[in-house]
């Protein structure tokens, strides 16, 4: 079970239109099982790769990037 003190992420993606687009969705105090499923319901052209890792805390970017949370 998630701790509410962690952090998780996974990458997606979807190509409309010929471009690719990819995000890194993040997500705290869910069940890897329950996040997956809002995320194929909110979410249903996009394919993500593999399960939610623990997300690392990275420092402060220069450039604006888009991340959704859940």
């Amino acid at each position: 079970m998630a701790s509410q003190n962690n952090l998780y992420k996974i990458q997606g993606r979807r190509t409309l239109d010929g471009e690719t687009e990819e995000r890194v969705f993040l997500f705290r105090d869910f069940s890897a099982k329950v996040f997956m499923k809002r995320l194929r319901q909110r979410f249903p052209d996009w394919k993500f790769d593999g399960e939610p890792q623990l997300a690392e805390p990275t420092p402060p970017q220069t450039e604006p990037s888009r991340i959704d949370t859940l």
